[in-house]
């Protein structure tokens, strides 16, 4: 008989299964006789084993075809890998690979053409799909198939044998071992985890369209080119073995990316106008490897009592970055999401035309209310405090026709870098590259090292020095400058020599029984590198002896004394209290009421070393110049109301922290004047939005216009207290929670759980709290979208277009947090593929990524 093709339709195939079950039980009836049993099993074992003929006509006689048995027995099929002399000449050969997307004939994307013919060797795609008028067979080899493909080690069961023994007692144990085969071909199913490690495969081959909807989640989450479609070695991988498999395009893929991109921005841009609450922001600029200027702008919400961040959009600014053209680019992000009268707090770095930004963002049209609302990254005020710490022991800067020589170092270095490496230089060689490269230190790839120079520059305290104390000042300093000049040269040297230093350095610590590393870089633009290099020095201080008393390897000049080695312990002890606090703001999720602690603990440890007289008088420079940095940012936080109100909102803090560090009373009361004015005019008549619902759709057209729930819709019998005496202000939420003593939350708590648990303890005070508390305190999520970015455009890939930049990088981050909805995806890729289209349709056209906001809002 003719063997049609199995469809790959969930339903149709279930449907197939439950035909085979059915004739199974029709075929298992009483037995009549123990020798009649015994007959008929025989002979079905002989037609299960006996070669199929798949194109004969006969059917089974009536011997074959019943089977007088409460019990099928299926042993294993015994087949040849050489077709059997009947089925010679009937066999068609495979078919010849696809070897051209426009092979593909459909139009919306139906498989490619399949043999005619099926052989019957027993692997799992072969099996899958065989059909003949023996139920019993299908079924049996059916349900014999292994239900998962995958095991710990990584290896599929694809060469697993069949076990020569899969009893099915009864159709009704066939029926309950059929799910267990059973798998949806779905594009969510492969994406599902079984326990640890472990994910779930689908038996049904994809369709095209599901191969589309795969590779544009694969190569959005794994950052791959666009271009790997196309690679011989990975058509080689798929098409093995299923030669007519179709795989899409570049053009396809890029296209498909594309319109995922613009769809899920929809369902973000509706999940936000849904959004109960404000929504905070923060943002930075960067520059691409590939010469491209981006500006990052990332959401934070809270969702189920955590703190949600995402990437909201990845634009292009080609233009001057002043504070009034990225207020207009960051206003027309806002418009296009449809959440301008959503916008309550950002936070951006200490550049100066991000203030600018703020001051000019504030009067545009939105309900951001400027510098009021305004934090300042506090990692990057903690890195421009430690660079104030070691502004005494930086290289001279230099001057006149030496800046063009530093100039070409920077052009150059790569370059000098590679060629260390390839020659076998000697140490004094290396050391001497080694001091053009130290003038400048290394470039991070793609990054913007004049604009993080000139930002740095706008956050660092000047200083007003005469000639005679600045020579005095640098005559105090040069003991520990010579000392972290020695360990940069040590450093560079091992490094940059392969074949004789680095082996040398290896064999001393496995000679001291230490873990062998490479001494860290010192780099002017990473923070923290000359706390890590410095650490490195005093742990590995047995065998930086080792090394530079050696007279053989040239670095005597290098060896450090007692005494700088006593500097490198006070220095390192200066130092850390800034790498403590860069990791913890950096691990966790920390919020803004923990900056102003932070930035205490900060001033007491520089406090002290300034009149330690036990250090060195360097160091206590660097306390008091990392102490001045400080301040000056410390008291910008006196100007933003965020910082005050996200400390009494902390369960941890409230008002009560500022009352044990003696703060001024004059200060204590206009925090809470400013809580109480929020809360006031903006919260206390507020229901949260999962704490009742009493079906208002009206929007209010003041600050908080973006919000559902307004005064304006509260049922007027919920306003019984109003009427009551003019002090009944003291029984607010506010009040109440004023009143409670102080929780006993650690730092690692996160403060959003506990508001979120006392929802029905304080409905409007627990909105306001998840508004404040989800106020970003570092931009350090921006930064990780720029360090993604340098993964994604490396030095072979720096033609990729702006538009697909920003897609990839937002689908990365969407697709991680299943932003990303299947709907959307599939809705794209059932599409005519780009590639079967005319130039002109392929092409996106203009508005492809607009957001229907008309939409949104009748959903609402």
């Amino acid at each position: 008989m003719a063997i049609t093709e199995p469809t790959p339709k969930r339903v149709r195939h279930t449907q197939r299964l439950e035909n085979a079950l059915e004739a199974l039980g029709k075929k298992s009836k009483p037995a009549v006789s123990t020798s009649k049993n015994q007959t008929s099993t025989k002979k079905a074992a002989s037609v299960v084993e006996a070669p199929l003929d798949i194109n004969s006509t006969q059917k089974p006689s009536a011997a074959t075809a019943t089977t007088k048995t409460s019990t099928v027995t299926a042993t294993a099929i015994k087949t040849s890998s050489q077709p059997t002399a009947g089925a010679t000449s009937t066999l068609r050969k495979r078919p010849r690979a696809i070897e051209s997307d426009a092979e593909l004939e459909s139009d919306e994307g139906r498989q490619a053409k399949k043999p005619d013919r099926l052989t019957l060797k027993h692997t799992k795609a072969d099996r899958r799909g065989v059909e003949d008028n023996d139920g019993d067979r299908e079924v049996i080899e059916l349900l014999s198939e292994p239900s998962d493909s995958s095991d710990d080690d990584g290896h599929g069961d694809d060469e697993a044998e069949l076990d020569p023994k899969i009893q099915l007692s009864s159709v009704d144990k066939a029926r309950v071992a059929l799910p267990n085969y059973l798998r949806s071909g779905s594009i969510t199913s492969a994406f599902k985890r079984q326990g640890k490690g472990k994910v779930t495969y689908s038996t049904v081959q994809h369709k095209p369209f599901e191969t589309r909807a795969h590779i544009v989640r694969w190569v959005a989450r794994a950052l791959r080119p666009l271009s790997i479609v196309e690679d011989t070695d990975f058509k080689i991988l798929m098409k093995t073995g299923r030669p007519e498999y179709w795989i899409p395009s570049r053009r396809t893929v890029a296209r498909d990316l594309h319109q995922v991109f613009a769809k899920t921005r929809s369902r973000i841009a509706q999940m936000l106008n849904e959004y109960d609450g404000d929504i905070n922001f923060a943002s930075d600029c960067w520059t691409s490897p590939n010469h491209r200027a981006f500006m990052a702008i990332t959401v934070h919400l809270v969702y189920q009592g955590e703190a949600l961040c995402f990437p909201l959009d990845l634009v292009e600014v080609p233009f001057s970055h002043t504070g009034e053209a990225l207020a207009h680019a960051f206003q027309r992000v806002l418009e296009e999401f449809g959440i301008q009268r959503k916008v309550l707090g950002y936070t951006g770095d200490n550049a100066t035309n991000n203030d600018k930004m703020v001051v000019e963002l504030a009067l545009l049209d939105n309900s951001f209310s400027g510098v009021s609302s305004q934090a300042r990254c506090f990692l990057h005020t903690d890195n421009l405090a430690a660079k104030s710490a070691m502004r005494p022991f930086d290289q001279a800067k230099a001057k006149g026709g030496e800046d063009r020589a530093a100039h070409l170092a920077h052009q150059i270095g790569n370059q000098l870098e590679l060629l260390v490496e390839e020659l076998e230089l000697d140490t004094d060689d290396v050391l001497r590259t080694g001091d053009l490269l130290l003038a400048t230190d290394e470039q991070d790839n793609g990054e913007d090292i004049a604009t993080e120079m000139e930002d740095d520059k706008d956050g660092l305290e000047d200083e007003d020095l005469t000639e005679e104390e600045l020579a005095d000042r640098m005559k105090t300093a040069k003991p520990t400058k010579d000392m972290l000049f020695k360990l940069r040269k040590i450093s560079f040297a091992i490094i940059h020599s392969p074949t004789k230093l680095l082996p040398t350095w290896k064999k001393i610590l496995e000679d001291l029984a230490l873990e062998v590393r490479k001494m860290p870089r010192d780099v002017a633009t990473r923070w923290n590198s000359t706390y890590l290099m410095v650490k490195f020095a005093l742990s590995y201080k047995k065998g930086l002896k080792k090394l530079t008393s050696d007279p053989d390897l040239g670095l005597r000049e290098y060896e450090l004394s007692a005494e700088e080695w006593q500097l490198a312990e006070q220095l390192q002890a200066l130092l850390k209290v800034f790498f403590d606090a860069t990791t913890f703001f950096s691990s966790s999720q920390p919020n803004l009421a923990q900056v102003i602690p932070a930035m205490d603990l900060i001033d007491e440890k520089l406090a002290t070393a300034c009149i330690d007289s036990s250090l060195h008088p360097s160091i206590q420079v660097a306390a008091r110049l990392a102490k001045d940095t400080l301040n000056k940012y410390y008291s910008k936080t006196d100007i933003s109301d965020v910082y005050r109100i996200a400390m009494v909102l902390h369960p941890r803090y409230k008002l009560r922290y500022f009352k044990d560090h003696t703060w001024d009373q004059d200060w204590i009361d206009e925090a809470r004047e400013i809580t109480y004015n929020i809360y006031t005019s903006r919260y206390a008549t507020q229901v949260m939005q999962e704490e009742a619902d009493d079906g208002c759709d009206g929007e209010d057209e003041a600050r908080g216009e973006g919000r559902k729930a307004s005064k304006a819709c509260i049922n007027l019998f919920a306003s019984f207290d109003d009427f009551a005496a003019e002090d009944a202000t003291l029984t607010s939420e506010l009040d109440r929670y004023l009143q409670e003593p102080c929780e006993r939350l650690k730092h690692t708590d996160n403060a959003l759980n506990w508001w979120h648990d006392r929802r029905g303890i304080y409905p409007c005070l627990s909105r306001m709290a998840a508004d404040y508390l989800s106020i970003p305190a570092t931009s350090v999520d921006v930064e990780r979208v720029f360090s993604k970015g340098r993964l994604l455009l490396s030095h072979l890939r720096n033609g990729m277009s702006a538009q697909t930049t920003r897609a990839l990088m937002c689908l990365h981050y969407w697709t991680k947090l299943d932003l990303v909805d299947d709907a959307d995806v599939l809705s794209v890729t059932k599409q005519t593929a780009a590639q079967n289209m005319s130039p002109e349709d392929a092409v996106l056209k203009s508005g492809w990524d607009r957001i229907d906001l008309t939409a949104i809002r009748s959903e609402k």
